[in-house]
């Protein structure tokens, strides 16, 4: 959600305007099926785990970091809520439903710039280049390219402010 969060900015609606604005991973193109699951998940009663190993042991699933992240590490402790044994997101933000990438852009007041990890599954660089054509790949990374890639991601963003 972050890279929408940052296009939302952008527009300069929130009191000031950014330098420019950068989207990583962004997913763009939306199946009706992938639509549908989303407010399915959305519209669920939040899940409550038995301990919080187990909630953060989903959290990670969920947010792409399995494998990446340790269960016992700030980062996935920073996803559970205050009990720990629930996710910190609420379903309900999924009712959002996939971005109006078109306004977003269209209401930029600053460059926007994106790119996407070079195997990330979820968004492809043909994809985001329909908003950005001069969007690009990170090396050796999928979705979290900021984890998976810091400093690949750090030397992009570093040259696109």
């Amino acid at each position: 959600m972050g890279g929408v969060i940052a296009l939302a900015l952008a527009s300069g609606c929130y009191g000031f305007t950014p330098k420019a604005a950068l989207g990583l991973g962004i997913k763009i193109v939306w199946t009706d099926a992938e639509t549908e699951g989303l407010a399915v998940r959305a519209r669920a009663p939040a899940k409550t785990f038995a301990t919080s190993a187990e909630a953060a042991a989903f959290y990670l699933k969920v947010a792409g970091l399995r494998g990446l992240v340790s269960e016992n590490s700030a980062i996935a402790r920073a996803g559970l809520a205050a009990d720990g044994l629930q996710l910190a997101a609420d379903p309900a933000t999924g009712l959002i439903g996939p971005p109006p990438m078109d306004d977003l852009i269209a209401a930029a007041r600053c460059p926007v710039h994106l790119a996407a990890g070079e195997s990330d599954p979820m968004c492809a660089l043909a994809d985001i280049r329909l908003h950005d054509p001069h969007a690009v790949t990170i090396a050796g990374a999928a979705h979290n390219a900021m984890i998976e890639a810091p400093e690949r991601v750090w030397d992009w963003a570093k040259n696109r402010v």
